[in-house]
């Protein structure tokens, strides 16, 4: 999780701030990997992001900042790509959020351009060629991770072109 609240002061997560030319900046400090690491439970937003500025009284008046990523890795994994993932990406593995190698830095680096806010985040593995993101290799696999599932029922009656929705649940399991 980042906190971009403000541009004027650093807030969680965030190392350094910048007004470059084109904009501000936020490096944010190195992430981990966290495959092996115990589980930690700490209180975050389940990937999404939420718009807000400490800057200005007019939330419409919130900067667009380029955020930066970085995650230390020994060497290349030239099985697949490695994505920013959350609500930040609307949930899909964007060009924009795919992180590259940087040899002479010792790991991955990105940027995406997000509007001020509180943003959570993960690192997705996805293999050449593959559709579906592997959090596993960054975050790790802990059966006491808190999940969030959202289920949609549509029904199409006889005869109808399109479906109708007729139920939303949303379903928390290991809700703290």
């Amino acid at each position: 999780a980042f906190d971009l609240k403000s541009v004027r002061y650093k807030l969680d997560h965030v190392q350094i701030l910048e007004q470059r030319d084109n904009g501000h900046h936020a490096f944010l400090w190195a992430d981990k990997q966290r495959r092996y690491q115990a589980y930690e439970s700490l209180t975050d937003l389940n990937g999404r992001q939420f718009f807000k500025t400490e800057d200005f009284d007019n939330q419409m008046a919130a900067e667009y900042v380029w955020v930066h990523f970085f995650i230390p890795m020994q060497q290349l994994l030239e099985a697949g790509n490695l994505y920013v993932f959350g609500e930040l990406t609307q949930w899909k593995f964007l060009p924009e959020a795919e992180m590259v190698f940087n040899q002479k830095m010792g790991g991955y680096q990105g940027a995406m351009l997000v509007k001020q806010g509180y943003y959570n985040y993960q690192y997705l593995f996805v293999k050449k060629n593959g559709k579906v993101g592997q959090v596993e290799l960054m975050e790790g696999n802990h059966w006491e991770t808190e999940n969030e599932y959202t289920v949609y029922v549509y029904y199409r009656p006889d005869g109808a072109i399109a479906d109708k929705l007729i139920g939303v649940k949303v379903f928390k399991y290991n809700s703290k």
